[in-house]
Order: structure tokens, then C-alpha cells, then sequence
């Protein structure tokens, strides 16, 4: 939690952002072309099915793959905990447990002037809470309230970060 110096109250005023986005995590290596992935997040069932993923090792590599078949189920709607075989072609040389994969999105690209990409909620909702934030602060400004700025996590699973926040 950010929070205005000098001002507190019972009732502040929060600007609240979501910062991380539904990724896979490898758990196990499997023969020459595939893994096995937990899926963390929450997305409907569709959005798995040949999906394409890029995998960023921990070695700074990425490789291109495909969602090719669920291996083990934990929640029947929206993935959360699910495991995953993804294919790699062609291997999956350089990806290590531990590494994360996520949806493989279209490039961001300016046209007309303005920025285009994919799955940027996350990122937008943190810059416009921070940036309010910083108007708000600014010396010169007439708002003396309790300002506060509140980043959470895990949404996707059940809200964990924000009942965190509030308990």
C-alpha cells in the first residue's frame, strides 16, 4: 500500500490496480519437445486449446510452443492449478522447472500515434493509479484527503490479493 503523507482518516479514497497476469510455471521436463506446466490464473477453458505460449528461460532464451493437452484437472472451469503438456518445436532446449510461459500475444506496435498491444489491463490500471497518485501528491495540489494506492495479486485465484489487503 502507497499512502499520502500527513493524512490519514477512516474513509480514504484508494486507487486500486491488478498487477500480475495468468502465466504457466513448469513442473516437470518431459522427452526432447515437451513439458508439463501448472497454469496459474483464471481463464476460461477455451483459451487453452493449441493455444500459443513462449516460454522465458531463466537463461534469458525464450522458445515458441503450443498448449497441446491438459494433463491433470483441479478446477473444471477455469483452469487455475491445471496441469499442461506444451510442445516445443523444435525442443525445448533452455527451458528449466521453474521457468514461466505465457500466452504468445501480438507485438505492440504504434500506429497513428498511439501504442497497441495485448493484455496490457494490468500494466494501464498501475500506471493510471500511480499517476493519479502522483498528481495528487504533488505539493501544489488542493486535495488534502487520505489518498492511498492499493497493487494487488492473484486475482485470478479467488481474489487472494486483495482479501490479503483487507484482512
Amino acid at each position: 500500500e502507497l499512502r499520502r503523507r500527513g493524512s490519514r482518516s477512516t474513509r480514504p479514497i484508494y486507487f486500486v490496480a491488478h498487477m500480475d497476469h495468468p502465466a504457466f510455471v513448469v513442473t516437470q521436463l518431459k522427452p526432447s519437445d515437451r513439458v508439463a506446466a501448472e497454469f496459474r490464473g483464471g481463464v476460461r477453458k477455451e483459451y487453452f486449446t493449441n493455444a500459443k505460449v513462449i516460454a522465458h528461460g531463466s537463461n534469458g532464451l525464450t522458445r515458441k510452443g503450443l498448449v497441446s493437452k491438459r494433463l491433470a484437472q483441479q478446477h473444471p472451469d477455469h483452469g487455475c492449478g491445471d496441469q499442461y503438456e506444451i510442445h516445443f518445436k523444435p525442443q525445448a532446449a533452455g527451458v528449466s522447472i521453474g521457468d514461466v510461459i505465457t500466452w504468445d500475444l501480438t507485438e505492440p506496435h504504434i500506429c497513428g500515434g498511439r501504442l497497441y498491444t495485448a493484455a496490457a489491463d494490468n500494466l494501464a490500471s498501475v500506471a493510471a493509479a500511480l499517476s493519479a497518485f502522483g498528481e495528487i501528491s504533488k505539493p501544489s495540489s488542493v486535495n488534502t484527503r487520505d489518498v492511498r494506492v492499493l497493487l494487488t495479486r492473484c486475482e485470478e485465484i479467488s481474489f487472494v490479493g486483495a482479501f490479503a489487503a483487507a484482512s
